[in-house]
């Protein structure tokens, strides 16, 4: 349909002074982050609409790369988090992120083992969607806040 720009962010996770690796594939695009050495980053492209966004994570050792205290707590986990997502600078509700993306079969932004997250975009148009899910159109005029 029509050329729109996604914008990402994610809340990193680490185990052993290491991230997971992500792979970004939606349509013609593809991007990979290997070696994340910060706690959040941002990932803004082109595409087209309707878009679905895969989000292939690898480089977790479930037997290593999870360290709990001896009340279940997390002391190190290696997993990635969705934390912010855009369609042409229309920010998505934090609540609004979990009826987009699934991760083994479940509504879920928090995703800590290799497997693919996918980010389903559809609809008529962007704005047809984000009003679908309630989302209200509230544009994000400064690009740097998250």
């Amino acid at each position: 349909m029509g050329d729109i720009i996604i914008k990402l962010g994610f809340n990193i996770g680490f185990a052993n002074g290491q991230a997971m690796n992500i792979d970004i594939a939606a349509n013609e695009h593809d991007y990979t982050f290997i070696g994340i050495d910060q706690e959040y980053i941002t990932h803004t492209f082109k595409t087209t609409w309707p878009v679905t966004i895969k989000c292939n994570l690898s480089n977790k050792d479930m037997l290593k790369d999870s360290y709990f205290d001896d009340d279940g707590n997390p002391i190190e986990n290696k997993y990635v988090r969705l934390d912010y997502l855009s369609i042409n600078n229309f920010p998505l509700l934090p609540h609004n992120l979990y009826h987009v993306s699934k991760f083994k079969n479940q509504h879920e932004t928090f995703w800590d083992t290799n497997d693919t997250a996918i980010i389903t975009l559809t609809d008529v148009d962007p704005v047809s969607f984000l009003l679908s899910i309630n989302n209200p159109l509230i544009i994000n005029r400064d690009n740097e806040t998250k």
